[in-house]
C-alpha cells in the first residue's frame, strides 16, 4: 500500500478523536482567516483600472470582438513568429520597433485560456475595469484555497500547515500578481499548476480513479495558460523521490500522462512557432540554453530568493536603505540562523527535501522573465512551507531548550520571521497597488506632454532620451483617441548624461555615458549578446542609423542619426525631465549639448 508522509490514521481512542477535530477546526478557521486576509490584502486593486499593457490588450480584444479574424488568441504574440526577419525588419522601417531590435527576433506566447477569460471581461463588461480585478482577486482566493487544502494533505492540521498558508495569503509579491489585469495568466497557470499536485496527491494516497484524468486536464490547463506551468514537475519529481512510498514502477506509471501532456504541449508549442529568440528581457531556456544557466540563473535566482524569504518584495523594491550594506549585514544574519535552523531543528527530512527541491526547482521558469517578483505564485508554496517549518521548529526547540540564552534567540529568530512574513508583509501589500498607479501615472502623465491639438497633426517625435524604454513605446496607447495620431521614435533610452552633437544640416550623434543598451527594458527586444559592429546601419522610413562606436563588449557608444529635412515643423526633437517629456531645440551645425537625467 501506498503511505505518504503525514498520511492520515485513525484515531486510537476517543481522546485522540477529539484532538483531531479540533484541530480540523482550527485549520478550517486558519482557512477562512487567511481568505479574508488575501482579500484585504488585494482589494485595493479594484480601484486601479486599465495599466500599462492592458491598454494595448484592450484595443487587441475590442477589434477581435468586432471584426473577428484569424489569430484572436494571439493577444501575448509580440512580435516576429508569423513573419521572420522580414516583419520585423518592416517594422523597424515602419517605427513600430526601435533601430536596435534584433533583426531575427521573436517574441510569442501561447496563452489561450487567460486570452479567453480577457474576452470574456470585454464582452460582459468592457468598461468596468474594477470587474476585471474582482476577477483576478476571485483567482486569487482559490489558489489560497487549493493551497490550504494541499498542506491540509501534507502537513495534516498542523500549526505548520496554518502558519504557512496565513504567510502565503498576505506575501506582497502574490498582491502584486493579483493587481495587474495583464498578469492574470499568471494567476491560471499558479491555479491549475498547484490543483494539479494537488490531484496527483489524491491519486497517489487516495487512490482515486477520477484523479487519473482530473490530473492532466489540470496540468493542459495549466500550459494553455502560461509557460510557468512547467514548474509543476518542480513538485511532481520531489514528490515521486521522496514522498511516494510506492514501488518504482508505480511511480512513472503515475507519472506518465502528466509528462505525457507536458511534452506533447511542448511540441505544439514550439512548432507553431511560439518561444522566445533574441531578447535579452525574456530568456528562453529552450533557446539559449548555456546563457540562462550561466547568466540569467545566477543573476535572478538569489533576487527571487531574498524576496520571497526576506523582506516583502515591494519594500525591496521602494526603500533604497534596505540595499545598503548594514540592511543586507542583518538579513544576511537572519537568513544565515534561518538555514541554520532548517537543517537543525526540521525532524522530517524527506518533507524537508521536498519542500526545498520545489522552491530551487520552480524558481527556475519565472527567472526566463527577469526580476518580476509577481510570477512567484508557486515557488511562494514551497517558500512559506519551510518558513513556517522553521517557526514551528524553532518555538518547539525553545521549549526543550535549557540554555536560556539559546532559548531566548530561539524564539526571537521565530518573532522575526512571523513578523516580517505575517503584519509587516500584510501591510506592503496595499503598496503594490500604489506602486502599480505611481508607474501607470508617470506614463500617462508623460503622455499628456507629447504633441496635441492642430500642430500635433502629422508630427514625428524623435525622443533623445528616456529613462524607461518600455514606458515610452506605451505612451501612445494614453493618448486621447480625439488627438491626431502621432508617430514616436525612441532614438536612446540611457537616464545617464547623453552627450548631442550636430554633425551636418541633416544629422547629429548621440552619445550616452556607459553606451547604449544599459537600460535593462531595451533588451526586450535585443540581448546583449547580439554584438553590433562599426559602421552598421539601420534604415528607417524616417531617418537612418550608423554605429561609429562601440564598447568593450559590442553595444554602441556613438549613433550617427541622418533624418531628412530635418529642420521640417513635424519633427519634435524631446527628450525625458523628470517627471515629464519636454520639447528641445537641437544645437547648431558643429555644436554639442548634453541632456542630463
Amino acid at each position: 500500500m501506498y503511505l505518504a508522509v503525514d498520511a492520515p490514521t485513525p484515531p486510537a481512542s476517543r481522546t485522540m478523536a477529539g484532538v483531531n477535530e479540533a484541530a480540523e477546526a482550527r485549520y478550517r478557521r486558519t482557512t477562512w482567516l487567511a481568505l479574508v486576509l488575501a482579500l484585504l490584502a488585494t482589494a485595493p486593486s479594484l480601484g486601479l483600472g486599465l495599466l500599462l499593457d492592458d491598454n494595448g490588450h484592450k484595443l487587441f480584444l475590442q477589434w477581435h470582438l468586432a471584426f473577428g479574424g484569424p489569430g484572436f488568441l494571439d493577444m501575448f504574440d509580440v512580435c516576429g513568429r508569423a513573419g521572420g526577419p522580414a516583419e520585423i525588419a518592416a517594422r523597424i522601417f515602419a517605427g513600430q520597433l526601435p533601430w536596435w531590435t534584433l533583426s531575427n527576433l521573436s517574441i510569442a506566447f501561447f496563452r489561450p485560456l487567460a486570452v479567453l477569460t480577457h474576452y470574456l471581461d470585454y464582452w460582459l463588461w468592457p468598461s468596468v475595469p474594477a470587474l476585471m480585478h474582482a476577477e483576478n482577486i476571485a483567482l486569487y482566493l482559490a489558489l489560497v484555497f487549493t493551497v490550504a487544502v494541499l498542506y491540509r494533505r501534507l502537513f495534516g492540521a498542523t500549526w505548520t500547515a496554518g502558519l504557512a498558508l496565513l504567510f502565503y495569503a498576505v506575501d506582497t509579491a502574490h498582491a502584486e500578481g493579483v493587481a495587474w489585469i495583464a498578469g492574470r495568466n499568471t494567476l491560471l497557470t499558479a491555479l491549475f499548476t498547484i490543483l494539479t499536485v494537488l490531484v496527483y496527491d489524491v491519486g497517489r494516497r487516495d487512490g482515486s480513479r477520477r484523479a487519473r484524468w482530473l490530473g492532466p486536464l489540470c496540468l493542459l490547463c495549466a500550459f494553455a495558460s502560461g509557460e510557468g506551468a512547467i514548474a509543476t514537475w518542480a513538485y511532481l519529481v520531489p514528490y515521486a523521490w521522496l514522498l511516494d512510498r510506492g514501488r518504482v514502477r508505480e511511480r512513472l506509471l503515475a507519472l506518465a500522462p502528466l509528462a505525457g501532456i507536458t511534452v506533447g504541449w511542448q511540441l505544439l508549442y514550439r512548432s507553431l512557432g511560439y518561444g522566445v529568440h533574441g531578447s535579452g528581457f525574456y530568456r528562453d531556456p529552450f533557446d539559449a540554453p548555456f546563457i540562462f544557466l550561466t547568466r540569467r540563473l545566477p543573476e535572478i535566482g538569489p533576487k527571487f530568493l531574498r524576496a520571497q524569504l526576506d523582506l516583502p518584495a515591494i519594500a525591496l523594491f521602494r526603500y533604497d536603505v534596505l540595499h545598503q550594506p548594514l540592511a543586507l549585514i542583518l538579513t544576511g544574519v537572519v537568513a544565515f540562523a534561518s538555514l541554520i535552523a532548517l537543517a537543525t531543528v526540521v525532524s522530517d527530512r524527506r518533507m524537508l527535501g521536498f519542500w526545498l527541491f520545489a522552491l530551487l526547482a520552480s524558481l527556475v521558469p519565472p527567472s526566463a522573465a527577469g526580476v518580476q517578483t509577481r510570477l512567484l505564485f508557486i515557488p511562494g508554496v514551497a517558500a512559506f512551507a519551510l518558513c513556517a517549518e522553521v517557526v514551528v521548529g524553532l518555538v518547539s526547540a525553545a521549549q526543550h531548550t535549557r540554555v536560556r540564552l539559546s532559548r531566548y534567540g530561539q524564539l526571537a529568530l521565530a518573532g522575526v520571521l512571523c513578523f516580517v512574513h505575517g503584519p509587516l508583509a500584510l501591510a506592503f501589500a496595499p503598496m503594490t497597488a500604489e506602486h502599480l498607479a505611481q508607474v501607470d501615472a508617470v506614463v500617462r502623465g508623460s503622455a499628456l506632454m507629447l504633441p496635441t491639438g492642430p500642430d500635433s497633426r502629422g508630427a514625428r517625435v524623435f525622443m533623445l532620451d528616456t529613462p524607461v524604454y518600455f514606458g515610452t513605446a506605451l505612451a501612445p496607447l494614453y493618448r486621447d483617441r480625439r488627438e491626431p495620431p502621432i508617430e514616436l521614435h525612441v532614438l536612446c533610452a540611457s537616464g545617464n548624461v547623453v552627450k548631442v552633437t550636430r554633425l551636418d544640416a541633416e544629422s547629429f550623434a548621440l552619445e550616452p555615458a556607459g553606451g547604449f543598451l544599459l537600460e535593462p527594458t531595451s533588451w526586450l527586444v535585443r540581448g546583449p549578446e547580439h554584438r553590433f559592429t562599426v559602421g552598421q546601419q539601420i534604415a528607417t522610413q524616417r531617418f537612418e542609423a550608423t554605429v561609429e562606436k562601440i564598447t568593450g563588449d559590442g553595444r554602441p557608444s556613438r549613433v550617427r542619426f541622418r533624418i531628412a529635412n530635418l529642420a521640417a515643423k513635424e519633427n519634435w526633437f524631446m527628450r525625458w525631465q523628470k517627471p515629464r517629456y519636454e520639447r528641445l531645440q537641437l544645437p547648431a551645425v558643429g555644436q554639442s549639448m548634453w541632456l542630463r537625467p
